[in-house]
């Protein structure tokens, strides 16, 4: 991709969005328990995966060893 022209004017420029409140259309079934989030879709697939990050304790560590074994041995999707 290639920018050479410069951008148009948008609403961010011109400060019409920032300190203004905007209406969501997600917004009132989120603030009244009706939404459904990504995790709760479990009829959708059989036994699904849950991960979280981990923040890594080491800053500078270096891996020196991964087990693979478990992650190889299971089936593909």
């Amino acid at each position: 991709m290639k920018f050479d022209t410069p951008a148009e004017i948008n609403p961010v420029d011109q400060l019409k969005v920032v300190g203004h409140p905007t209406p969501r259309i997600d917004g009132p079934h989120k603030v009244t328990g009706q939404a459904r989030f990504a995790y709760e879709h479990r009829d959708e697939v059989p036994d699904p995966a849950y991960g979280w990050v981990v923040g890594a304790t080491i800053a500078k560590g270096r891996i020196e060893s991964i087990e693979l074994d478990a992650a190889t041995a299971a089936p593909a999707c």
